[in-house]
């Protein structure tokens, strides 16, 4: 009579419960990469999604001071005629202090606008924001 071969136990598969840790580490990847993508990286305040409403005013300001470098007047008042209708609604000091540039008859009065803008803008950062009632 032939010998019947025994059959090898089959390998046994990993239950779910077995596995749970890669899938919930590649959840929480993929929820941070998503999260990251959509709203920036919290943890730099370069960062353009987080703070939207003042990327257009950071990129304004850097193309006047771009305009300026490069001797520039035109562009320089363009961008700072653009800057001034940025905060007008918010900020009215520093809309003000912006259209003293876009006002500038030369370049030297520009460059001091521009410094004084600079100033205005770290003490506005410095005080708590008013809001009306």
């Amino acid at each position: 009579m032939p010998k019947i071969p025994k059959k090898s136990p089959s390998p046994k598969l990993s239950t779910p419960s077995q596995n749970w840790l890669p899938l919930l580490l590649a959840g929480a990847v993929g929820f941070a990469g998503a999260f990251l993508l959509l709203k920036g990286c919290p943890f730099s305040r370069m960062s353009c999604p987080v703070y939207s409403e003042i990327c257009p005013v950071t990129s304004t300001l850097g193309k006047v001071e771009k305009a300026l470098g490069q001797n520039d007047l035109p562009a320089a008042r363009t961008s700072a005629e653009k800057l001034q209708d940025l905060l007008a609604n918010r900020m009215p000091d520093l809309s003000q202090a912006a259209r003293r540039i876009a006002e500038s008859k030369n370049l030297d009065q520009a460059r001091q606008n521009l410094a004084d803008f600079k100033r205005k803008m770290e003490t506005a950062s410095d005080q708590p924001v008013k809001t009306s009632r």
